[in-house]
């Protein structure tokens, strides 16, 4: 995993991802533990992060908590909007930046792998991933399973970075 945050632009343009119609939005929804994935700097809660996906009308309303850098806590809150009923893509909006997070494959009971990409211009694209699960640990099976659907849609394996959750307090 990586050591160094990669670059936020790469060359390349995003993957259009084919997804199925048989997403379970109601599964899906709940709480979710943050094993690792790509550095997204906009993303406070470097370590102990948590996902709390609760079902809405839009989609969903996702609520993440964990530490910062610093050890210091920080929620932070966002709003999913479901692209189409029964299918895994939601629109997300971080900040000032609207992009497609889809969730690749996911079990809802133990595991999850969900990928968003923003192209920039024609010619450059920044990518995110997380690898989540319904505990704070994954077995590594079911992480190598998520390795496989984001190196299918581009993600630099090398890229992907470990999330610390051993010792944390959730509420």
């Amino acid at each position: 995993m990586a050591a160094d945050p990669p670059p936020l632009l790469t060359r390349g343009r995003c993957p259009i991802v084919q997804l199925g119609s048989s997403f379970k939005t109601n599964q899906f929804a709940g709480k979710w533990f943050k094993i690792g994935g790509l550095h997204n700097p906009r993303e406070k809660a470097v370590q102990c992060t948590l996902y709390d996906y609760q079902k809405n009308a839009a989609g969903f309303q996702v609520s993440s908590s964990g530490l910062t850098s610093d050890n210091s806590p920080i929620t932070e809150g966002n709003t999913l909007r479901q692209n189409e009923q029964n299918v895994g893509s939601f629109l997300a909006t971080f900040h000032d930046l609207e992009a497609n997070m889809t969730v690749l494959t996911t079990d809802y009971t133990s595991y999850a792998c969900v990928y968003t990409c923003y192209n920039f211009e024609s010619s450059h694209k920044t990518q995110f991933a997380w690898i989540l699960s319904r505990e704070s640990t994954l077995p590594r099976q079911k992480i190598a399973d998520c390795q496989v659907e984001l190196r299918r849609v581009g993600v630099p394996l090398k890229d992907l970075s470990a999330t610390k959750q051993d010792g944390c307090t959730y509420t």
